[in-house]
């Protein structure tokens, strides 16, 4: 007589199966007694089979003081269920910034109040693979690894991460969530005080207690007999500069349709960074087989729901990891550097920073206008220092031995700028013509997100009349 199992929606009373089925004409192991049975209820059932890969679109707003930016995302999951319950995926994820959008809604268009030369476009690529286990009907751990690379002012730059993750369903449709991860420094290329390798410097920064990591908490509970899924999370997270620890917090409240389709999120942080900020999200979440294309079907489907008997563990074993996906300009233009003295040691005054491309004319400018440059300080001074012993031992490769510290100290200095900043570019130095200048690829964009920073004005001295400078630029 054919079993029928009950529907898998509904609550059902364990069925007992023997733990072993032995071939035929064989019997049992030693030790193994036949009426030996193990437990299989329809709720871990509804978390075996064949795992739908989830393709999924997202668009975010953010709104921080000054900065306005649009990023929109694309996130692939392919999982792979190993045995009854565990599942080994794969996870490629894309986020694109286009600070030139024509979109006719208004808002869309409205990426940056000014953006850095160069910075028109971003591209921020990642690649990881993970490994998730139900230990039992209802608590779900896993772990996690990624390889970030992001196309910022011309060149890639190269990040890592590991993860933990915890994930349990609670009394009625709640579940509660889990979730730490620890990244990498960020690197544009070989240098004396790292490893162009991730995995390398994540190990140094764990030894060490410092290091880029976040961490997550979330509660989910039904809304209107589950249409809607509500998720509230709170997130605390550490930057390294090298010099200086830069902390912050973001809670966040995320509204899935039961069916898994669609999701809204609402953001409010704060960092030492860049202050307070508000992002807001749509994400559609779809099935997607490439697979069915070769019989002629339909690639998407529907994903899994949220909901089933109460909660849908198996979605969890599919659903997307929690990090951040990211980083901000300031930590991606940026190489760190051991031994850097603190941004204070970088500071000038209110109103006082003076930043340039192209020596001597240019500095001179800072000067004419009583302002000062990075030489003028007391950190400047230790790396200019720094600089002069390594052209002591050569020999030496000026990209990896002194422009990384070159590039840090340039950062701290704009990161301990206040007010209004001037900035003078030497004819031919602009970025179309030098889009390598640290001024475009490493100051501008960390005075951007400086919230202490009121006012950025740049000028030129090409084509002025009497050799002057003019050509006024506002970036801020």
């Amino acid at each position: 007589m054919p079993v029928q199992f009950p529907d898998s929606s509904k609550e059902v009373s364990s069925i007992p199966l023997p733990a072993v089925i032995p071939a035929p004409g064989t019997a049992p192991a030693s030790g193994i007694r036949g009426s030996e049975t193990v437990v299989l209820s329809s709720r871990m059932l509804g978390s075996i089979g064949s795992l739908i890969p989830n393709l999924e679109f997202g668009y975010n707003y953010t709104n921080a003081g000054g900065l306005r930016q649009s990023l929109w995302n694309g996130d692939y999951r392919l999982p792979l269920s190993i045995g009854s319950s565990s599942t080994i995926f794969g996870e490629a994820h894309a986020d694109y910034l286009n600070l030139t959008s024509t979109v006719g809604v208004p808002f869309l268009s409205n990426f940056w109040s000014q953006s850095p030369p160069g910075g028109t476009n971003r591209l921020d690529l990642s690649i990881g693979a993970g490994y998730r286990k139900l230990l039992s009907d209802d608590l779900l751990v896993g772990v996690n690894a990624f390889y970030d690379s992001t196309r910022l002012f011309g060149s890639w730059r190269s990040a890592g991460s590991v993860g933990l993750e915890m994930a349990a369903n609670g009394p009625g449709d709640s579940a509660t969530d889990l979730n730490f991860n620890y990244y990498s420094d960020v690197y544009a290329n070989w240098n004396s005080r790292g490893s162009v390798f991730p995995t390398f410097n994540i190990i140094d920064g764990i030894r060490t207690g410092r290091g880029n990591f976040d961490v997550q908490a979330g509660y989910s509970h039904s809304l209107f007999d589950r249409a809607i899924d509500l998720r509230l999370s709170i997130t605390g997270y550490q930057l390294d500069f090298g010099d200086e620890l830069k902390r912050g917090w973001l809670s966040g409240a995320e509204f899935t349709t039961g069916d898994g389709l669609i999701k809204l999120t609402l953001q409010q942080g704060w960092d030492q960074l860049v202050g307070s900020y508000t992002t807001i999200g749509a994400f559609l979440n779809v099935g997607f087989q490439p697979g069915n294309l070769l019989t002629g079907d339909s690639p998407f489907t529907m994903p899994e729901p949220v909901f089933r008997s109460p909660r849908n563990m198996k979605r969890l074993l599919i659903g997307p990891v929690h990090r951040m996906w990211y980083k901000p300009y300031a930590i991606v233009a940026n190489t760190r550097c051991r031994g850097l003295p603190s941004d204070s040691f970088f500071r000038v005054g209110y109103g006082k920073s003076c930043f340039y491309t192209g020596f001597p004319q240019a500095s001179d400018q800072c000067h004419t206008v009583g302002r000062y440059i990075i030489s003028d300080t007391e950190g400047g001074r230790w790396v200019n220092t720094y600089d002069q012993d390594w052209l002591r031992f050569p020999p030496y490769d000026y990209d990896r031995d002194i422009k990384p510290m070159d590039i840090c100290q340039s950062a701290a200095f704009a990161r301990a700028a206040e007010g209004d900043v001037v900035i003078f570019v030497r004819c031919g130095r602009d970025p179309q013509h030098n889009p390598d200048s640290v001024l475009w690829t490493t100051e501008l964009p960390t005075l951007l997100s400086n919230p202490n920073v009121t006012s950025i004005k740049a000028y030129d001295n090409c084509s002025c009349p009497g050799g002057g400078w003019c050509h006024e630029v506002v970036y801020k």
